[in-house]
């Protein structure tokens, strides 16, 4: 997997290097990745869709422990298991019938 992100890393900026950390134990990788500056919501997304393409496939989880939040939420719904985002809602959809509770926070356009 971290090969397959430092190579399409590269592809996109020569400069890209991921910087991995995380939880050695039970595989949860954290990935930090240097730039020049801010980058714009296209190459965000870009560099997203190296990072979460084929993690399903490889045993990975888009997310662990914590939520998703809104910096991330268009890529979990992208990339993430899509029964897993089934599961959530249904969850969500028992535990806040009314959608009060941050509407549209995890979930677009609820």
């Amino acid at each position: 997997y971290v090969q397959r992100i430092e190579t399409g890393l590269k592809r996109i900026a020569a400069t890209y290097a991921p910087y991995v950390f995380g939880h050695l134990a039970d595989g949860n990788l954290h990935i930090s990745i240097n730039t020049d500056g801010p980058v714009s919501h296209a190459l965000h997304e870009a560099i997203e869709d190296v990072l979460y393409e084929g993690l399903q496939a490889s045993g990975g989880s888009f997310s662990a422990e914590h939520g998703v939040g809104l910096d991330k939420r268009d890529a979990y719904e992208r990339h993430a298991d899509p029964v897993k985002q089934a599961l959530a809602r249904a969850i969500k959809g028992m535990i806040d019938p009314a959608n009060v509770m941050n509407p549209g926070k995890f979930i677009a356009g609820e």
